[in-house]
């Protein structure tokens, strides 16, 4: 074999190597699990998340694939959290993946389907149901002990509109999680603090600020 075939096959070799690492890499991954999201495809987003293994029921799941919305998907959130991750911007989503094996799983992302199993997508969930105006369902987000039944003001909407705004460049970040409690940093000099609680399986917020 000549020089110049040789040195044709190691660039083959090469531009398959990096397009294998690039299609396993995280960015490839977030655009992968968009596309899924976006074809309902339950099965194959299903299989993206970090903890597919945990789903107990794939029906409850593929419904929530199609509406784009769950409250309670039904997975463990008992999972090891202590995994490399990494947070990127696929357009306008945000993702954060954690490293499994030789593959990248979804932990976090802002095209959802948006459930309360970590405090990462609880925060999600109640960012898009304020930005829906379904300002009521929120109630499903706080602790049954704090929920009370009065409405929420036009005046207290404005304010969790604005929180809502205000924590857009904190979607996907990681919580800092000590047992049963989360909390996010957040705001100028991060001084505000969002914090939420497990309560049975899900995540539940007790402060916004």
């Amino acid at each position: 074999m000549d020089q110049r075939k040789l040195s044709f096959y190691l660039l083959l070799l090469c531009g398959a190597c990096l397009f294998v690492s690039c299609a396993n890499g995280p960015v490839w991954r977030a655009r992968e699990f968009s596309r899924n999201l976006e074809k309902r495809d339950a099965a194959r987003t299903v299989n993206m998340l970090e903890n597919a293994e945990q789903v107990a029921n794939p029906d409850a799941v593929e419904q929530a694939v199609r509406s784009g919305l769950a409250g309670a998907v039904p997975v463990n959130s008992e999972w090891d959290r202590a995994k490399t991750v990494t947070r990127v911007d696929v357009g306008s989503e945000t993702y954060m993946l954690a490293r499994v094996g030789e593959n990248w799983k979804i932990r976090c992302a802002t095209v959802g389907p948006f459930h309360d199993q970590t405090p990462e997508m609880t925060l999600l969930l109640a960012m898009h149901l304020i930005e829906s105006g379904r300002f009521e369902d929120l109630r499903k987000l706080i602790p049954q002990n704090a929920a009370s039944g009065g409405a929420f003001s036009p005046e207290f909407r404005k304010e969790l509109a604005a929180w809502a705004k205000e924590l857009h460049p904190q979607r996907c970040k990681p919580f800092d999680i000590e047992g049963s409690r989360a909390m996010l940093c957040y705001g100028e000099g991060e001084r505000k603090a969002l914090r939420l609680v497990r309560e049975r399986e899900g995540w539940r917020i007790v402060e916004l600020w």
